[in-house]
């Protein structure tokens, strides 16, 4: 086609020509609109199942704004939050970040082992709330059916795996009916390892 217009082609053969033109740009354009709803797609899937097995492995509610896969397979989530079942208001919310990058072993976690090999927390609160009628942490409540293993001292969360906190904090607080006051809170920077935590019945 270059070659034609080079050797500057006839009238009618421009006219030939332009339909095939307007039909090429159509078919780019059908392809790039079909790309980005795959992208948006897939985007949708990986958020559904990250929230599914994080509610899952933790046994607690869980918020994702959105989801992708990021550099080596990484999965990189925006706007996280995970509430403690039947804890209403912001003292529900043990845990919130504005983005979290797991690592993630494919091999192990696709044959259902834990694949999670270090999860990067950027602008985390961890959030221990105290009711101010019962006494009971908010933490307590997380882990129930579903959530982690049973043992014989109580309920086990199951174990997370090398966590990063950059520019997080651990904020202490109380919450009544759905209202919650912040009391005290402490910056936490740099790597942790969580065990597994036995929370009595």
């Amino acid at each position: 086609m270059g070659q034609q217009q080079q050797n500057n082609p006839k009238p009618n053969a421009r006219k030939r020509t332009g339909p095939v033109r307007r039909a090429l740009r159509l078919l780019a354009l059908a392809i790039v609109v079909l790309f980005g709803v795959s992208v948006i797609g897939h985007t949708i899937i990986i958020r559904e199942v990250a929230e599914r097995t994080l509610a899952r492995q933790v046994g607690c509610s869980v918020s994702i704004r959105t989801a992708r896969i990021g550099p080596g397979g990484s999965i990189v989530l925006r706007d996280v939050r995970l509430r403690a079942p039947g804890v209403p208001g912001a003292g529900g919310v043990f845990l919130e970040s504005a983005s979290a990058t797991a690592e993630i072993d494919w091999t192990t976690l696709l044959a259902g082992g834990q694949g999670v090999r270090r999860i990067r927390l950027v602008d985390p609160v961890v959030r221990l709330s105290q009711d101010a009628q019962t006494g009971q942490l908010n933490l307590l409540r997380v882990g129930g059916a579903g959530g982690g293993t049973s043992g014989g001292a109580g309920r086990t969360v199951t174990p997370l795996p090398e966590v990063e906190f950059v520019s997080g904090r651990v904020e202490f607080g109380e919450h009544s009916a759905g209202v919650y006051s912040a009391l005290a809170s402490i910056p936490v920077e740099g790597q942790v390892r969580v065990p597994s935590i036995a929370i009595p019945e």
